[in-house]
């Protein structure tokens, strides 16, 4: 790899990273969401294995080893492009796999291999959302659980109109009614919801910082909220 691509998927992580970039403030919120929906509901016994689908610079996944210490087993990332960052990291053994997630079927992950899986900002590119959380079932075993990370559809939606988001990159919005219908009609995929919650992503950092949302009555936050978080177990 050239020293040009390296400078600039170091600028590009160094982006994603820090908190205080509209790109790095919107990947630490999420990572919270994750971070906190496992402290309440992943299985409270014996080590863990995480896979996170559409994993982009492996940083959720390496928060994810942080916090859980020496319960976590490692792990395992799957994208769409593999660019060749992160590379594997055999201290905390998470590996980095390049696949299409979105035709490739099965993915390449042995059945009842995980504790966790992770969809952060992903599933809304999705073009048959049931086919993918059906494979995200069949990697997890029993008691397993899933955190889905998105906007919500009307910023979505919003985007459209304003060009922030592509129509035909994003087929699949989904909503916690939408996915409890999805989940009653494929009753064979094997997931149930555990818990959702709205979170409000500040437009910049400085805003979240000042405390605003915690400072909201709950039924206010939840009303202008832009994110959701949904958790499901099989």
């Amino acid at each position: 790899m050239s020293s040009q691509s390296h400078t600039a998927q170091h600028e590009y992580l160094s982006k994603r990273r820090d908190v205080t970039t509209s790109f790095g403030y919107g990947l630490s919120r999420r990572t919270q969401m994750a971070l906190e929906a496992v402290d309440r509901f992943a299985p409270s016994a014996g080590p863990l294995r995480a896979v996170d689908f559409g994993c982009a610079d492996g940083a959720m996944l390496s928060a994810l080893a942080q916090r859980l210490g020496a319960r976590f087993e490692g792990g395992t990332g799957l994208d769409v492009f593999r660019s060749g960052v992160p590379d594997d990291d055999p201290v905390t053994r998470i590996a980095y796999r390049e696949s299409n997630l979105f035709r490739d079927y099965p993915f390449p992950l042995e059945a009842g291999a995980f504790d966790i899986a992770i969809a952060s900002a992903f599933i809304k590119h999705h073009p048959d959302p049931a086919r993918f959380l059906s494979e995200v079932a069949r990697c997890l075993g029993i008691g397993g659980i899933v955190v889905l990370m998105d906007p919500r559809p009307f910023v979505v939606k919003i985007g459209f109109r304003f060009s922030r988001f592509n129509p035909a990159y994003n087929p699949s919005l989904w909503s916690r009614n939408s996915v409890q219908s999805l989940l009653a009609d494929h009753p064979t995929i094997g997931l149930t919801m555990l818990d959702y919650r709205r979170y409000w992503i500040a437009p910049t950092y400085s805003i979240y910082r000042l405390g605003v949302e915690k400072a909201m009555p709950s039924f206010l936050r939840n009303a202008i909220a832009l994110h959701q978080c949904m958790v499901l177990v099989k």
